[in-house]
């Protein structure tokens, strides 16, 4: 059995033939005086395509030359072109020594890898397809071929299109390849990466660059130039190395998460956000020199700022598409921040300065209550000034530029609280010498009390700025009107009302006793407003029927978004909880007890606070405050 096995072998390994192209006849691939040894239709052998004599003729594979062979190798100064039909390697592709690939019709593919290696070598298509089922690798040698000079492969795409499942750059051999696409497509299913070699990569004109996974490169020395064309990419972006980016549009059309890594910083020229997943994230700051389009996916840039350079704009910000963090723009135009935060898009506009193209002012906003973030608080109002917004704000600093005033616009929508008159709205702005929020007044205003914008009246002191109100108009918040707490045959009755809601969802009534270090939820009452908003007064209530000696109550408003709001906190004791106590069941047993466990039973467990144990001289011997009890019983 082992000799049967050997033999078999042998006939696998030598069944292989290798036929070498000579174009005495002509340059038709299919005729068989082209070849040493006469091929006929044999599918399974190696192809070798070599420089020719002055004499001879290049082979041509056209639409009436289409075939499946095993292997090609393009070597020593060969020469071939592809310009129709349909032919097919089953196995590997290599182009190397100097040799040539020209594909101007038609479609060859390859079933395995293709190399593409040495000084010299090189791949041009300017129409039909090449198809790489495998890995197209620049710059690295096949492993049943030799290896010549090093140098610069190259692979020059001017239409057409080049599809493979990934693209290498591999420096093993030390050459170091580059790929330029003037025009058509080169479209990787996959990964594009460096694997030692450094990325080479230029795109202009109409060129496509189209990775469906990630772009990875990890080297310092690695390049991507575009002054024109297009690169679509739906993995992260990783450039170790440099970009070159004066022209053309990047498009980020992920499925799921991506996240742009560059080496300290990147300038884009276009660049558009299309992605339908979890959307972006910066790991280092962006700059803009064309448009950035606004479709689909927020760009969460934590403290990474995106930044406008002078003269670029953007387009298409909505709620499905923004930027989570810190946005600057360099110029005196009018610029609106397509900013948000969370599931909350609220952009911003600064009105044109006269500082000039230097002028740099960095704007973000944040949803959170701003009281006590910066140091000041929200009760402290200057002329003018009824309340302010405790649901949102908005930062906005000048990084350059000393002598400018400009008027901003801040936008509402249903997040920000309930706007129910325009006219009474004002833009306030914390002022840190006479510490108080101080009215920039109301310039005018757009929209309707569901979404708008209103605009300041010019200023030159910046930093955060809040929706306010010159009247008790424009709650901005769900407005409590009143809580109360009364004693009631039951227990202790909960009552309160409020002004108005927005975006409101529900009520917790929460409770703390004395002897307890926190606010507990002991119910929870939906909102009555219709979809969470209203003008109108509404009346709640609710039912403690297990009150103690010492009770304190506060209401816990929620948002639809998960925000949330307090109440002030009232009082009210159970005037006969002591007269209660005296009357309750006590059980303490086994007594005495020297081991094991000691219980105590009454029948009103749940209203414990502590248990204080004295022994005969009065003094606390032990005593417990977390209690926790079953069927009326302490263990």
């Amino acid at each position: 059995m082992l000799s049967l096995f050997i033999i078999l072998l042998s006939v696998n390994v030598y069944a292989t033939k290798e036929y070498q192209w000579e174009g005495d006849v002509s340059s038709a691939w299919n005729t068989n005086g082209n070849w040493d040894n006469n091929p006929g239709s044999a599918s399974t052998d190696i192809y070798n395509v070599s420089a020719v004599g002055a004499s001879d003729d290049d082979p041509i594979i056209s639409t009436s030359s289409s075939f499946t062979i095993e292997y090609l190798d393009v070597q020593s100064n060969g020469f071939l072109t592809v310009s129709g039909g349909t032919s097919t390697v089953s196995n590997d592709m290599a182009v190397r020594g100097g040799a040539d690939l020209v594909i101007s019709g038609g479609t060859l593919n390859v079933s395995g890898n293709a190399y593409l290696y040495d000084a010299g070598s090189s791949i041009s298509i300017s129409n039909g397809n090449l198809n790489v089922s495998g890995t197209l690798y620049l710059g690295r040698q096949h492993p049943n071929r030799s290896d010549g000079s090093n140098g610069i492969p190259t692979i020059a795409v001017s239409g057409g299109k080049i599809t493979a499942s990934y693209v290498v750059f591999d420096d093993a051999e030390g050459d170091n390849p580059t790929m330029t696409i003037s025009g058509g497509e080169v479209e990787v299913t996959t990964d594009l990466r460096s694997d030692g070699a450094p990325v080479n990569i230029t795109i202009s004109n109409t060129g496509l660059l189209d990775i469906n996974d990630d772009l990875e490169m990890d080297d310092g020395a690695d390049v991507l130039t575009m002054t024109g064309g297009s690169m679509t990419l739906a993995g992260d972006w990783t450039n170790l190395g440099s970009e070159t980016l004066s022209g053309g549009t990047i498009t980020l059309d992920g499925s799921s998460s991506q996240t742009i890594n560059v080496n300290t910083s990147a300038t884009f020229n276009n660049l558009s956000i299309s992605n339908t997943g979890a959307g972006i994230s910066l790991s280092d700051p962006i700059y803009l020199n064309g448009v950035m389009t606004f479709t689909d996916g927020i760009v969460a840039s934590g403290s990474n700022r995106v930044t406008f350079n002078s003269g670029s704009s953007h387009s298409g910000a909505s709620s499905a598409s923004y930027v989570d963090g810190p946005v600057s723009e360099i110029g005196a135009t009018t610029f609106t921040f397509p900013i948000g935060d969370g599931s909350n898009y609220q952009p911003m506009t600064i009105t044109a300065t006269p500082g000039g193209g230097t002028e740099q002012f960095t704007g973000q906003y944040i949803f959170t209550n701003p009281s006590g973030i910066f140091g000041f608080g929200l009760g402290i109002l200057g002329v003018g000034v009824n309340h302010v917004s405790t649901r949102e704000y908005f930062d906005l600093n000048r990084q350059t530029g000393t002598n400018s005033s400009a008027s901003v616009v801040l936008a509402w929508n249903a997040s920000s609280g309930v706007v129910d008159n325009l006219s009474d709205l004002v833009v306030c702005h914390w002022n840190s010498v006479n510490s108080e929020w101080e009215s920039l007044g109301n310039a005018g205003t757009t929209g309707n009390t569901s979404a708008g914008t209103i605009t300041s009246n010019p200023t030159s002191s910046f930093s955060p700025f809040v929706l306010g109100s010159s009247t008790s108009n424009n709650p901005l918040v769900v407005e409590f009107l009143s809580i109360e707490a009364s004693q009631v045959e039951k227990g202790i009755r909960v009552e309160w009302a409020t002004a108005s809601e927005s975006s409101n969802d529900y009520f917790e009534v929460q409770k703390r006793t004395d002897g307890t270090s926190g606010f507990k939820t002991i119910g929870t009452i939906d909102s009555k407003a219709e979809n969470g908003n209203s003008n109108s007064v509404l009346q709640y209530a609710f039912m403690d029927i297990e009150p103690i000696s010492h009770n304190y109550y506060r209401i816990k408003q929620v948002d639809f978004d998960g925000t949330v709001a307090y109440s002030e906190i009232v009082y009210q004791a159970r005037d006969n909880f002591l007269e209660k106590a005296e009357q309750l069941e006590v059980m303490l047993y086994p007594n005495p007890i020297l081991t094991g466990n000691l219980y105590l039973k009454l029948d009103a467990a749940n209203q414990v606070q502590k248990i204080s144990m004295l022994d005969l001289y009065g003094k606390e011997v032990v005593s417990f405050s977390e209690l926790e009890y079953s069927d009326h019983t302490f263990t």
